[in-house]
């Protein structure tokens, strides 16, 4: 993995060296909350875009971007199937 532009050889060097000390559930919960965080930031640049858009417009930008749009169409296709 490359490291990030903004952080300096050693502090990434840290960083890793925290990482892999860390417990795996502490590991674990750190991976949600940045995953948490990424998405909050999707979904706010959609908004930002898209002023009017509904929840359920945003679910499905969203969806294109984390999954690509035929997991996504595939993803949509599946839930109107269950709402009938």
């Amino acid at each position: 993995m490359s490291r990030p532009l903004d952080t300096s050889e050693d502090a990434r060097g840290r960083q890793l060296l925290a990482l892999a000390n860390m417990p795996p559930a502490d590991r674990l919960r750190l991976a949600d909350e940045m995953s948490s965080d990424v998405r909050a930031i999707a979904e706010a640049g959609i908004r930002a875009r898209r002023p009017g858009a509904s929840p359920a417009e945003i679910a499905d930008e969203l969806a294109i971007r984390l999954l690509g749009r035929d997991v996504a169409n595939d993803r949509r296709r599946v839930q109107s199937t269950h709402r009938t």
